[in-house]
């Protein structure tokens, strides 16, 4: 006889039950609970639950039954599987009624799968406008307060973003948040206490997770909370992991960003469901583990395969678009920034070179002895080196090699490029390399392995600028990084021109690292307005 399981929705829970022991399964479904007055499990009535609930029962060979509240759930269930499919097969699709730019057909189709979704994970490429997909959602749907967590390289992102794709006549509060966790959620708080038309708190990982600001946050009543770099947050243990998973709660839609779902195995999604959606995957990473993991190893505790891999994509779909830059009609090219701090003893003695053309660091002194000399010294400081008049070599700052090696995480298995103008980046790149366990090649004026990362050796190439100019082949790579760059717009233009150029069959995204507040946003000013650069540099100001 074919055991049966009832399931009716009632007052927004689903109703399920079976008889004992086979019903017992029922409390393996992600949100279910125990109702030991009415003997029942009391699940959420989301379609997210409505599905895991029909996979459970179909897998164990039982019959559901429900009444027309279920069967609809189950019905809606089933439409949103099948969403990102349907809305790529249809036809014309309406652009956002309030725009700056036409979307592009992919920006379009996830706007559009969005649109009558809580929570959505926007799994597309760099590079493919996933930022503006959610500006468009913002102006479009009635939503008036947001928060927008990110890594601190793109909290700058956002601002120049909002800038360029919100509607101008719509009245946009983005409060440039700056000084401690303290002073910054002060700045929030009185934006957020106007309400003046829509407001976007843009706060990164690090900092929307500690008081006062998590409070704040989490107390706002949010419209609309963004996770930008999602996978940011994938260590299930993590504070700032745990804390999205609290605000994710308090926000009426939630919206999660990557263009890397599963940076190192398919456990990584956990966690970001779980400040998405907990009701796909639940709130139990060892349940989620036993489920799609094999354990092995040394005392059981390593995972040594995976399981049960068709019913993880299927789950992922569920609420997932997704876009690979391979099919995309993009744009020739895409320039992406991010952004750092420098520590306070790098910043320290930036301002003093800056200001007196001198420091002192725990090597010895660095002594400038003309503004061509100090600005070199400055651009090397950027990336945490400093030179001393004794020709010790010593670093100040780790903040840029963290930001290489967030960005190379964020890029995946791609082949890169990494630009470099100083010998001592160059070793950067070679060490976070090894860190991440990636193979380095190197083009420099002493080591020619340009020829072998071509041809498939190696995961990341370092460039010296000054050797990567006219005759050289690097179309391997669609993504290309400038970790520093020399003053020259020549050598400049021709290295942006070594990834794309003939042969080249993908778009390319050059990523510039830039360290905020210091001499790299003018040098790249500099560049995108095709200016002599030393003379920008040296004499903007005048």
């Amino acid at each position: 006889m074919q055991i049966e399981v009832t399931a009716r929705v009632d007052s927004g829970e689903i109703r399920a039950n079976a008889q004992y022991p086979e019903g017992t399964f029922l409390k393996q479904v992600p949100g279910a609970r125990w109702d030991e007055t009415n003997r029942v499990w009391r699940i959420p009535a989301t379609p997210a639950a409505a599905m895991n609930l029909r996979l459970a029962v179909k897998e164990r060979g039982f019959k559901l039954m429900g009444n027309p509240g279920m069967a609809e759930l189950i019905q809606r269930a089933l439409e949103q599987s099948s969403a990102s499919t349907e809305v790529k097969r249809s036809g014309t699709l309406e652009q956002p009624d309030l725009r700056v730019y036409d979307a592009w057909r992919h920006q379009l189709e996830a706007y559009s799968f969005a649109a009558d979704l809580d929570a959505v994970m926007l799994n597309m490429d760099m590079g493919t406008g996933k930022t503006k997909v959610v500006i468009d959602t913002i102006q479009n749907s009635g939503s008036k307060t947001i928060a927008v967590l990110c890594p601190s390289s793109v909290v700058g992102v956002w601002q120049r973003e909002l800038e360029k794709h919100g509607v101008p006549e719509y009245l946009w509060s983005v409060p440039e948040l700056k000084g401690s966790v303290r002073k910054r959620a002060e700045q929030a708080s009185m934006a957020l206490a106007l309400r003046n038309g829509i407001t976007v708190i843009i706060v990164n990982y690090e900092a929307a997770w500690r008081e006062p600001m998590a409070k704040l946050l989490k107390d706002s009543n949010l419209d609309l909370v963004v996770f930008d770099e999602i996978h940011k947050i994938k260590a299930p243990g993590g504070k700032a992991s745990r804390f999205c998973q609290q605000l994710g709660k308090t926000a009426k839609r939630r919206f999660g960003l990557t263009g890397t779902l599963m940076p190192h195995s398919p456990m990584d999604v956990y966690a970001e469901f779980r400040a998405l959606a907990p009701d796909v995957f639940g709130t139990s990473f060892a349940r989620f583990r036993a489920r799609y993991a094999v354990m092995g190893g040394y005392g059981n505790h390593q995972v040594v395969a995976y399981q049960n891999e068709q019913e993880l994509r299927d789950k992922i779909r569920f609420m997932t678009y997704e876009v690979s830059a391979d099919v995309l009609d993009l744009p020739e090219a895409t320039h992406v920034y991010r952004e750092c701090d420098l520590g306070a003893p790098a910043m320290k003695a930036y301002k003093e070179l800056s200001a007196f053309f001198y420091t002192q660091v725990e090597s010895g002194e660095v002594t400038a002895g003309n503004a061509l000399v100090k600005l070199l010294r400055l651009r090397q400081l950027t990336g945490g080196i400093l030179n001393t008049d004794d020709g010790e070599v010593e670093r100040i700052d780790t903040a840029k090699p963290r930001l290489l090696e967030d960005t190379l995480e964020d890029i995946g298995n791609e082949p890169t490029v990494v630009f470099c103008q100083f010998t001592e980046d160059i070793k950067t790149v070679h060490e976070v390399g090894k860190k991440m366990g990636r193979k380095v090649l190197e083009l420099s004026g002493r080591v020619k392995e340009n020829f072998a990362f071509q041809a498939g050796e190696g995961d990341i190439l370092a460039v010296q600028i000054q050797a990567g100019g006219v005759g050289i082949d690097l179309t391997r790579a669609r993504y290309c990084i400038y970790y520093s760059l020399g003053f020259n717009l020549g050598e400049y233009q021709q290295s942006l021109a070594r990834v794309h150029r003939p042969g080249q069959e993908r778009p390319v995204t050059y990523i510039h690292l830039l360290a905020r507040g210091t001499v790299d946003q003018q040098v790249h000013n500099a560049l995108q307005r095709r200016e002599n650069v030393i003379k920008a540099v040296l004499h903007g100001n005048e």
